[in-house]
């Protein structure tokens, strides 16, 4: 018999403001589900913003912190953040800052100087498995798979919290359970993943998404996982659940209770909520995986982009969203609009796995 959980606890305020930050295209991977096409990933945008104009911004967030009384996060990303040669310069001065530091990154040949830099400064570094070694080196390279457990297992011995991002689609989803205790077993903290979004070159996968029926089946079979996982020691904050369809689940197994009406959004789909997104150039996304620009902070003001933004106000018109807006779990979930934006054109559209 399934063990009684207690009830899933939301928060009915944001502690955070996060800033997804792509300082380089440069990046060593050719991965087949990237949503940076490969062309890009030679050189850096020749307009990329300057190690100056990147310290103004890193100013900014700090200032938006202060105003919206929450904590200052960054996660430098790319590509991979590594290969830009002056990112120990950024590394510094968002320390200086008070920022929390994180990186999605690479399983990077780490040497003296950045896994110094790392230990130092960062507070978390992911790094992605895309499945068992057969399947995660078919999508991200030949013995990738042996150097991101190498790195997992580096990177933790040194203290840093190391986070583990897959990404599902019909190739891999059958591995995930097996992959998440492999994750931890190598000193993974966090372990998590999301649905392929069909951009990019994931435009190849847009075959390779599951079926509503079978992302839920997927997700009830991670569901088991996880509790076997926490069984052996893995705490509840270890694990991840990203996708706001877990909300679904949640109803299903009777652990989340009708909820009151709370006059906001609390949860689900981070989109409008806590956070933008920078591209190498300063072009602002709410969402990377979402490809329409909502401004270019060379123009604006984080602040200005997050509250102000014609965009980024279209996308808080939450109760047009086909489904949700009727939908008594639409403040906490929403679906992912990303992979709803991507097979149809339209932000507004259900979202395709979505089984409700």
């Amino acid at each position: 018999m399934r063990r009684k959980k207690d009830p899933v606890l939301l928060k009915p305020i944001e502690t955070s403001f996060v800033l997804q930050w792509h300082v380089t295209n440069r990046c060593e991977n050719r991965c087949a589900h990237c949503y940076i096409a490969n062309e890009e990933k030679i050189l850096d945008k020749p307009n990329r913003l300057s190690l100056d104009e990147s310290k103004k911004i890193m100013d900014d967030l700090s200032q938006l912190a202060t105003d919206f009384h929450v904590t200052p996060r960054i996660n430098f990303s790319g590509g991979n953040p590594l290969l830009r040669e002056d990112f120990s310069n950024f590394m510094e001065y968002a320390y200086k800052k008070g920022i929390i530091i994180g990186i999605l990154g690479n399983p990077f040949p780490f040497n003296d100087k950045n896994l110094e830099m790392i230990v130092s400064k960062v507070h978390r570094y992911q790094i992605s498995l895309e499945g068992l070694q057969q399947t995660h080196d078919a999508i991200r390279g030949e013995g990738n798979y042996d150097l991101s457990l190498k790195g997992i297992k580096t990177l933790s011995k040194q203290g840093i919290w190391v986070s583990i991002m897959s990404t599902i689609s019909k190739r891999n989803y059958k591995e995930i359970p097996q992959l998440s205790e492999i994750a931890f077993n190598a000193g993974a903290k966090h372990f998590d993943f999301a649905r392929v979004v069909p951009i990019g070159e994931g435009k190849e996968f847009d075959d390779e998404q599951l079926t509503p029926n079978k992302y839920r089946e997927f997700l009830f079979e991670m569901h088991k996982e996880y509790e076997i996982l926490m069984e052996k020691g893995a705490q509840p904050t270890f694990i991840g659940r990203k996708d706001p369809l877990w909300n679904l689940i949640y109803r299903e197994l009777g652990i989340l209770h009708p909820l009151s009406e709370t006059g906001g959004v609390i949860g689900g789909c981070s989109i409008g909520k806590n956070g933008l997104c920078l591209d190498v150039d300063g072009t602002a996304y709410s969402c990377r995986r979402m490809p329409e620009p909502i401004g270019n902070i060379r123009k604006s003001s984080l602040k200005e982009l997050f509250l102000f933004s014609s965009k980024i106000n279209e996308y808080r018109e939450f109760e047009k969203i086909e489904n949700c807006g009727e939908c008594d779990l639409m403040t906490i979930c929403r679906g992912c609009r990303a992979v709803a934006y991507a097979n149809t054109g339209n932000y507004f559209s259900k979202d395709p796995q979505c089984w409700k």
